[in-house]
């Protein structure tokens, strides 16, 4: 198996609820970005990634709480930083 193959074979096994809150974060931190800076905006994706997840927690009879979509979704808010800061 080609390196290529193995990689997409891994990423295929990644499930797409996660992929989405990657998603998300990336675009929540660049849509903040031009507005309140590269900090900021991190720190608003971590605040909306834990409070979807505690309004997740609340309604349980609808939603799903799962302490890995914030992490995944801070981690999107956190490439998108990273791309920031070594894009300078």
């Amino acid at each position: 198996m080609t390196l290529i193959a193995s990689m997409l074979q891994r990423l295929n096994a990644i499930p797409p609820d996660k992929v989405m809150h990657f998603a998300v974060g990336v675009v929540f931190y660049a849509v903040c970005l031009p507005f309140v800076g590269a900090q900021i905006a991190v720190a608003a994706v971590g605040f909306i990634a834990v409070g979807k997840e505690v309004y997740d927690l609340v309604h349980k009879d609808r939603h799903t709480p799962d302490i890995w979509d914030a992490v995944v979704t801070i981690a999107g808010g956190g490439v998108g930083y990273f791309c920031t800061v070594f894009n300078r």
